[in-house]
């Protein structure tokens, strides 16, 4: 078993590869998928399933919808609907993991572009081990507690949700010396720029 951490570089923050996108990108391929994650990005997700053998998400759907606009929010809504074997319902789930097969992720990034290109986050990756194994064995507990929201009650919760994402911003920004984060994602993905038509 091995561990390594990932975080961003001086060059991947300022236009490289993202070193998560190209991690995850690197373990996905022909692999069952387990996700456990809040926040997701539509387009993000269907970049790290597309090249996977299968998946199971496990994610808060209240905060997943909430942290989106009205039209995206409609989108997520009919994925949900179209994938209701693999998407379960977990209120406060606040973890971002990932195991594909012998491998797992498991760090601070949401699987949003934001959180993968965008964000100083850090995850540790393993690679074989009991960690990979336990990390297995949390997701399977959850995912056998758990249950997909029901259709009435997904549509009752999304039209209820105000238009704009659920967000706790400011018009003014606080001054900040460390630089932003701007990397790109890697090409082992399905496409080059991850814009997946739905």
């Amino acid at each position: 078993m091995s561990a390594s951490l990932i975080y961003h570089s001086d060059q991947t923050m300022s236009g490289g590869v993202s070193p998560f996108d190209a991690a995850i990108m690197d373990m996905v391929a022909g692999q069952e998928l387990l996700i456990a994650c809040p926040y997701l990005g539509l387009d993000y997700l269907r970049r790290m399933t597309l090249p996977a053998a299968g998946w199971q998400l496990l994610t808060d759907v209240g905060e997943w919808l909430a942290s989106h606009a009205k039209e995206p929010r409609r989108r997520i809504v009919e994925f949900i609907l179209a994938n209701p074997v693999r998407i379960r319902h977990l209120a406060d789930l606040h973890a971002k993991v990932l195991v594909a097969g012998g491998r797992a992720l498991a760090g601070s990034a949401n699987f949003t572009d934001k959180g993968i290109r965008g964000r100083v986050e850090v995850s540790v990756q393993f690679d074989g081990g009991e960690q990979v194994a336990e990390l297995r064995a949390w997701f399977e507990s959850l995912w056998q507690r758990t249950r997909p929201v029901p259709e009435a009650d997904l549509r009752a919760y999304a039209d209820a949700l105000p238009p704009e994402p659920k967000t706790a911003t400011s018009p003014l920004s606080l001054p900040c010396v460390f630089p932003k984060v701007a990397s790109l994602l890697s090409p082992a993905g399905p496409n080059d720029d991850a814009s997946v038509a739905l």
